[in-house]
């Protein structure tokens, strides 16, 4: 009897222990599903996820082997021929060189070399044209980086505009509820009509409505958001209550102000009329690149009216056997070694005559440049432009926001105001519904400038101007 109730004791604890086991798991589980993103955690998250930038680090590795290539061109080539034959009827004799009916049976063996010693300079423009196809892949990378970053930024900024406008939504929603008990007392003391109680009412109904609305807003942003960041699973909320799940708006300006306070403005790109070595945007990257290739281009074009110089060498042997003239051969080794023959040789390639198509080719090469030229200068300027653009809608925007907050204030004590004089009764309901709605556009107005000051500083960023 006591064992059996020892062994129940024994099961009972064990599955308490269980439980708190599976607790301890879900509760992890829901720990991690609230996890709050950064913007920066975010970007970091999608650069390593993303299926773009897999796939041009690819095309890096390829461009690499590229380069590897055109170096390993400067070897010589080796090369090693083995043949054999078996000849009946009437053929020659190869110990006499004469006609005869005897069968033959013959191997040949040899190994060759061959080197190019001067081609124009075109194994060396080859490898040049490589090692830049490998810095434009690169390039490409950190273009890809940077699209993915602001794509990202975007999508962040809209799910945290409709995180903090759902505060704001519910903040005017609760005040609609405290306004709606405190007309409903009043309505009961004979203060207050029926209309304004029914008004009252619709009111709360709308905002619950915004906040509804709000919510599936913000549902869908978090889901783009996940999408672009390769986590869509694990960032979707869990249950019918919202969570913050984004970095809260003042932390995140507080994060961007921190960069920029820590980051000079001054301009690496610098003007199209003068030196070009201060270019570090891709745009101007991969035009100067343009450049590059389009003057190889041109020398490789040139390159083509030289002549070319190589060098050979090899050595071969060969073995023979007759049957039917009743001799013994020599043995194979003998006869590799009495065969054996050395030859070198050299040559010259000069083009002389080509119905005048590496002129033309000369011409289209150059034109081809001069128009690189063109748009490199046109891409320089143009980011001039909108480095500077950017600038200004910067400071817009900051002036936007003081602007914003003055007005926020003076909407804030109108409608206090005007609430103590509709309780007094000596305001109408729609007069504070006016108000109301104004201060919550102000509101509203106010984070989607500081949200846009998040998006235009994280934009000036991307170009690169900051040391």
């Amino acid at each position: 009897m006591e064992s059996i109730l020892i062994l129940r004791q024994t099961k009972r604890t064990s599955m308490i222990f269980l439980f708190i086991g599976i607790g301890f798991f879900f509760f992890s589980l829901q720990t991690q599903a609230q996890k709050v993103w950064t913007m920066d955690e975010c970007i970091d998250h999608a650069l390593h996820h993303a299926v773009s930038i897999r796939q041009q680090q690819l095309q890096i590795e390829a461009a690499r082997d590229q380069v590897v290539e055109s170096k390993l061109a400067f070897t010589p080539s080796v090369s090693a021929n083995t043949s054999g034959s078996f000849s009946w009827g009437r053929n020659i004799d190869p110990e006499t060189n004469t006609y005869n009916t005897v069968n033959y049976f013959s191997t040949g063996f040899s190994l060759d070399a061959s080197m190019t010693l001067w081609d124009g300079g075109r194994s060396i423009i080859a490898l040049r044209e490589a090692k830049l196809n490998r810095q434009r892949q690169l390039n490409e990378l950190q273009r890809l980086q940077i699209n993915l970053e602001l794509n990202v930024i975007q999508a962040y900024i809209n799910a945290l505009y409709y995180q903090e406008s759902q505060q704001l939504h519910q903040q005017k929603l609760a005040d609609s509820r405290s306004l709606l008990r405190r007309t409903q007392v009043q309505a009961e003391l004979g203060l207050k009509g029926k209309a304004d109680l029914t008004q009252i009412e619709a009111q709360v109904a709308d905002d619950e409505l915004s906040c509804l609305l709000c919510e599936n807003h913000y549902q869908q942003a978090i889901l783009e958001l996940g999408k672009m960041m390769g986590e869509a699973p694990s960032l979707l909320p869990r249950g019918k209550e919202i969570k913050p799940l984004l970095n809260p708006l003042e932390e995140e300006l507080s994060v961007v102000n921190l960069l920029m306070n820590n980051s000079s403005t001054k301009v690496t790109i610098s003007s199209p009329r003068g030196g070009r070595e201060g270019a570090s945007h891709p745009a101007a990257l991969s035009a100067r690149m343009n450049v590059q290739s389009a003057e190889l281009a041109v020398q490789q074009a040139r390159a083509s009216f030289f002549p070319s110089l190589f060098i050979s060498a090899g050595v071969s042997t060969g073995y023979s056997r007759s049957y039917g003239l009743g001799y013994n051969p020599k043995p194979f080794g003998r006869q590799w070694h009495d065969n054996m023959g050395s030859s070198i040789s050299t040559g010259i390639s000069i083009p002389l005559w080509d119905h005048l198509s590496h002129i033309h080719h000369l011409r289209r090469s150059k034109r081809q440049l001069t128009l690189a030229r063109i748009e490199e200068e046109e891409t320089l300027r143009q980011l001039q432009i909108d480095y500077t653009k950017a600038c200004l809608d910067v400071e817009a925007c900051e002036k936007e926001i003081a602007m914003q907050t003055k007005k926020l204030a003076a909407d804030s004590v109108a409608h206090a105001v005007l609430l103590c004089r509709y309780e007094e009764g000596l305001s109408s309901l729609l007069d504070l519904q006016t108000v109301a709605r104004t201060l919550q556009q102000s509101r509203i107005s106010l984070l989607q400038q500081r949200l846009l000051l998040i998006l235009k500083r994280r934009t000036l960023k991307q170009y690169g101007y900051f040391s």
